[in-house]
């Protein structure tokens, strides 16, 4: 698991997700070959593999549908950081939570059901969703009444993402 810190323009990093193995980063400022505004730091052991500029070009060179997956990339991350940014901007705080914990829990977007354990602090969520802890353990509480959820130290399984999905379309479309 990587955390995946933004900071756009001058801001200080800010925990902005939790990724799991096959995310990418850098494509953006490969493409412009400008700075990044996005970095990862690792949670747990983890392998990378960073790919150098020339490298990519030679590729490229060979293969032009290099650049097409490029862009397949980012548009994944630009559709993540549109969704993300509607849950920051949503009314409701538990709808905020939920979407962040289904984020999180499905990072490709497809349609999955059955558990998933992510590790991630109450601290770590409300840096996410710009909630105070006591906000989000209020939060998961009501998440896990409605068996949704379990908690360990570190730890939130989510019992089934599929229904945690339709938990979060309910609260999202109820604020309509």
């Amino acid at each position: 698991e990587l955390s995946v810190l933004i900071a756009p323009e001058t801001a200080m990093p800010h925990l902005f997700h939790s990724a799991q193995p096959g995310w990418w980063l850098g494509e953006g400022a490969l493409i412009r070959e400008s700075p990044r505004r996005a970095s990862m730091v690792a949670r747990t052991e983890t392998w990378t593999l960073r790919v150098l500029l020339a490298r990519i070009r030679a590729m490229a060179c060979d293969d032009p549908e290099v650049w097409r997956r490029i862009a397949e990339i980012t548009a994944g991350h630009l559709d993540h950081a549109l969704s993300m940014v509607t849950g920051l901007i949503h009314r409701n705080s538990s709808a905020r939570v939920a979407l962040t914990l289904r984020h999180l829990a499905n990072l490709e977007g497809a349609p999955i059901s059955g558990p998933v354990v992510l590790h991630t602090s109450m601290e770590e969520l409300g840096e996410m969703t710009r909630l105070a802890r006591k906000a989000i353990a209020q939060i998961l509480t009501e998440i896990e009444q409605e068996g949704l959820i379990t908690r360990r130290y570190r730890e939130i399984g989510i019992v089934d993402v599929a229904r945690l999905s339709t938990y979060v379309d309910r609260l999202m479309a109820e604020d309509r």
